[in-house]
């Protein structure tokens, strides 16, 4: 079973996109901004930054009351896909275990040869998803319609997400047909309950 913490990231994530969307459309900006409020909020009490909290609605209201809402709305997908890719991208210099690599250590134990090399080669790819994503989310920003870019930064992206996922699995089902491989969800289940904490980056 998912953990509380998956599932309730997993339903913030929802509210997020979807007061987003209907911000786009409506042109009502405080209901995407208070659920962002709420997002930071968790994240400040489940690491103690008690200090943070008093500031959380200030924030709020500055950004709502100024001519700047959305333009800051146009920069979480493209600050958050460039993160990543520098997240997963430092797992490749010298050095370092590729991100890949260390959760398949995590659900596998030991890996062979072929299967390292292999979680390198996705740790890159998922690099280049990040990137695409990145620039795809910056493009839609600056040249696409409001609706457009929101159908797809709070929509379509994840389903491409979604197919980055399918994809690999099929894929490493084909190329390691000796190994035994969980069905699609249970994969997914036991990604979610990897400790964050056991993941080492640069």
């Amino acid at each position: 079973m998912i953990s509380t913490n998956i599932l309730s990231s997993l339903v913030l994530l929802v509210l997020y996109s979807l007061s987003i969307h209907l911000g786009v459309l409506s042109d009502q900006t405080l209901p995407a901004l208070l659920v962002i409020g709420l997002v930071i909020s968790i994240i400040a009490i489940r690491k103690r930054l008690w200090i943070t909290l008093p500031l959380i609605p200030t924030g709020i209201y500055l950004l709502w009351s100024s001519q700047s809402t959305a333009t800051f709305f146009l920069l979480p997908p493209i600050l958050i896909n460039v993160l990543l890719a520098l997240l997963f991208g430092s797992t490749l210099l010298p050095g370092a275990k590729p991100i890949i690599t260390q959760f398949a250590e995590i659900m596998r134990d030991e890996l062979d040869a072929d299967t390292r090399r292999y979680t390198r080669q996705v740790t890159v790819a998922w690099v280049i998803f990040f990137i695409l994503m990145a620039i795809e989310s910056a493009l839609l920003a600056l040249f696409a319609p409001p609706l457009i870019w929101s159908l797809f930064t709070n929509l379509i992206n994840y389903l491409f997400l979604c197919l980055f996922f399918v994809v690999e699995y099929r894929i490493r089902i084909i190329q390691f047909t000796e190994l035994k491989h969980p069905h699609f969800i249970d994969f997914i289940r036991s990604l979610a309950k990897i400790n964050p904490k056991c993941i080492k980056t640069f």
